[in-house]
């Protein structure tokens, strides 16, 4: 809006609008820049054209507009209600969590990389449902797809993901070595407070499921359930909320079973 020889009383700004009919006001606010002003427009559905006009007073010529004489033109502008995927992603092992590969499935697809803080975001979605997958090689993660993440009219869907580094062993030519059979390690350190570590490894692809049990034999945390690959893994286990005492961590792969005994000391 650019006014006359003197302002615009900027109390008296509106926009005009409506779908059908232009029945609906909202005032203009002065942005800070001079002689602009904005303000914003709700969202009448989902795949409508807006109309709306702008009215004001005058104070040079002392003109007044009612809202509703409208002039003999309008603008229109085309509303789509969409949404946004946000979240991070966490290295466990890093304090750099870029590169992370970010994949959106469902309506809409689309692939992104996670930036140095670990954040993504997919925006300009449509209604309906979706899935996000993460990938990083070198690492794993208990769930490294979520859905299905349901998007509806200018929301905000969250979704994070933490990922711990495969530990993998190389032989004396640099290449890698798989193992040559299955076991469970002692978590080190042992006792700890409040974080310890567990490392597997796997000699084939293997249905991966580890647990955690208290001194009476109930089970309290499913710690990984999900295929792996073969290899060497470690699990950064933090025991939070948990009382000092004797726990126990089972690995059943396959046919392989585990069982290691770790000491909590707060």
């Amino acid at each position: 809006i650019y006014p006359g020889p003197e302002a615009l009383d900027p109390s008296r700004l509106w926009v005009v609008y409506g779908v059908s009919a232009l029945t609906d006001t909202v005032a203009l606010a002065a942005t800070g820049n001079p002689d602009e002003y904005s303000a914003d427009i709700p969202v009448l559905g989902n795949d409508v054209d807006i109309q709306y006009y702008i009215v004001a007073k005058d104070v040079a010529s002392n003109t007044d507009y009612h809202p509703y004489d409208a002039p003999s033109g309008f603008h229109t502008f085309h509303a789509q209600a969409q949404g946004r995927i946000e979240g991070s992603v966490d290295l466990t092992n890093s304090e750099d969590n870029s590169g992370v590969s970010v994949t959106l499935s469902g309506l809409q697809v689309d692939t992104t990389l996670s930036v140095t803080d670990g954040s993504y975001f997919f925006s300009g979605l449509n209604n309906g449902e979706y899935a996000v997958k993460v990938h990083k090689n070198g690492y794993t993660t208990q769930d490294s797809i979520i859905s299905p993440i349901t998007v509806s009219q200018d929301t905000i869907s969250n979704v994070d993901f933490t990922l711990e580094p495969i530990v993998s062993a190389l032989g004396k030519n640099g290449a890698l070595t798989l193992p040559e059979k299955y076991a469970l390690q002692q978590n080190y350190p042992n006792p700890f407070n409040p974080q310890t570590t567990i490392r597997y490894q796997l000699p084939n692809e293997s249905m991966v499921e580890l647990s955690l049990f208290n001194s009476l034999g109930q089970k309290i945390r499913t710690l990984v359930k999900k295929h792996q690959n073969a290899g060497y893994y470690s699990i950064a286990f933090q025991a939070d909320g948990l009382s000092s005492g004797i726990y126990f961590y089972h690995l059943k792969a396959g046919k392989f079973a585990a069982v290691g005994k770790m000491i909590l000391m707060k």
